[in-house]
């Protein structure tokens, strides 16, 4: 319009031909140049986006670093303190505590197992051994061992302890499998108690309540006997 307006109309007359060209060329590149720079910004917000979250994870990075060694600190206080406390009951318990593989050897125990046996940590580490060597019958490993495959666990089985000097002592055991981590053997954790001074307590006083039963039936026999005796003088 401007050409024809113009006093360039000659120019106009020869371009006319070409102009439908010319405009659809000048569309497809401004269609071009809107879908790349289209494409562009949405480059830019992902790159703004992405920046902003690596900003995140480096101030989280750097609030980890500054506390990590505090975190550490007081999670390696707290395992000091776990591990003092369960040592601790195991080494002041009065009864024998065994830890075992599922086959019997023995992992570790405390000392109330060594003097129930009749051994000294430094004298004689039973560590190794099996536990089916301080039983009295070996029928009582095979039954502890049907339970705790069954159950998972044994409950105040009364055996039969041997120990150095091959005298019995009967106990009372109860245990528990514990299955282990990834890549960890099974373990068996056992309670064993000694009851043989109870037994012996509770068959003396069976035995005194035996005696006593006959002193009453003695008293009343004399009784039964003194009262003829008695009319007959």
């Amino acid at each position: 319009q401007i050409l024809v307006l113009s006093v360039y109309e000659s120019i106009w007359s020869s371009m006319r031909p070409f102009s439908g060209a010319i405009n659809s060329l000048m569309f497809v590149f401004v269609a071009s140049v809107t879908l790349f720079f289209e494409r562009i910004w949405r480059l830019y917000r992902q790159i703004i986006k992405d920046r902003q979250t690596l900003q995140n994870v480096s101030d989280e990075l750097v609030f980890l670093n500054k506390n990590l060694e505090n975190a550490v600190a007081e999670r390696t206080n707290e395992l000091a303190q776990s591990e003092h406390k369960y040592r601790r009951i195991f080494e002041v318990s009065r009864d024998m505590i065994l830890v075992t593989r599922r086959d019997g050897s023995i992992i570790d125990m405390n000392p109330a197992g060594y003097q129930m046996l009749g051994y000294t940590e430094d004298t004689g580490n039973l560590t190794g051994k099996s536990i089916n060597m301080f039983l009295a019958k070996d029928s009582d490993w095979h039954n502890i061992r049907e339970m705790i495959d069954k159950n998972g666990y044994v409950s105040s089985s009364e055996i039969v302890l041997q120990n150095k000097e091959k005298h019995d002592i009967r106990s009372l055991v109860s245990g528990s499998l514990d299955r282990g981590l990834s890549g960890e053997e099974d373990t068996i954790h056992f309670l064993i108690k000694d009851i043989e001074q109870r037994q012996l307590i509770e068959e003396q006083i069976a035995q005194a309540d035996k005696l006593a039963s006959i002193g009453q039936l003695s008293a009343g026999i004399a009784h039964e006997i003194n009262n003829p005796l008695g009319i007959i003088l």
